[in-house]
């Protein structure tokens, strides 16, 4: 059985590697146990990569059937099956690219309707926090009265209820609730919109792994396509 050895050469685009004869070797068998279909041996025969092989031949007037050990047969270096394993890989990459991309799609959605969220949570808490200001306005106010009847500038039976409510320490009370409620729906509104910010770090983090997968599965479909053409050369 002919040897094959390492050396390879690249005959009009097509890569060939070398088969030393062995001792009874035919065409046939050398063409079949290479992995080709033993009856293209003729076609092997008269291809440009064995030129020298046939010239040879016909220069000593041998017919093909008549080989000796030791001679050189070139037989191409790729089969149809390696040419049609390499396109289907490239499609399989091309899927990969295309749900990839698909996912980003979806990803920058999510963001989008993050963003969104955030703009409703600030939207949700407005009225809430604008009937809190309102309601610390008026305790200011009344705060301010009770300063003015604590100090004689107003008649406390002109602002009877104001007063009692200044007595008993309800208006600073009622104050210092109001503020605490104003801290309060300003820390549960940052809380939701820092949750939001916190899912739109993670997705942004899958999202920059997606690119970097893109770019290595598109430079990996560009290596895949120069060897597929190689593989898939044809004379």
């Amino acid at each position: 059985m002919a040897k094959m050895t390492s050396n390879t050469k690249q005959i009009r685009g097509l890569w060939v590697v070398e088969y030393i004869v062995e001792k009874e070797d035919c065409l046939w068998n050398i063409v079949k146990k290479a992995g080709f279909p033993a009856k293209s041996w003729k076609k092997h025969y008269d291809a440009p990569y064995n030129a020298n092989f046939k010239k040879k031949l016909s220069k000593e007037k041998r017919k093909p059937d008549l080989i000796y050990k030791g001679e050189k047969f070139w037989l191409p270096k790729y089969k149809k099956e390696d040419c049609q394993r390499s396109v289907k890989y490239i499609i399989t990459l091309e899927k990969k690219i295309g749900e990839n991309l698909k996912t980003q799609k979806r990803l920058w959605e999510h963001i989008v309707k993050m963003e969104k969220g955030m703009d409703k949570d600030s939207a949700r808490y407005a009225p809430k926090v604008k009937e809190i200001k309102k309601n610390i306005e008026e305790q200011e106010k009344r705060l301010d009265q009770c300063y003015s009847i604590a100090e004689g500038e107003d008649d406390p039976y002109a602002v009877g209820f104001t007063a009692y409510l200044c007595e008993t320490g309800r208006v600073k009370q009622e104050l210092k609730k109001a503020k605490k409620d104003l801290n309060e729906a300003a820390k549960a509104e940052k809380s939701d919109i820092e949750a939001r910010k916190k899912v739109i770090k993670k997705i942004q983090i899958k999202l920059k792994a997606y690119d970097q997968e893109l770019v290595k599965t598109a430079k990996l479909i560009g290596k895949s396509k120069t060897e597929a053409q190689m593989m898939c050369k044809k004379y």
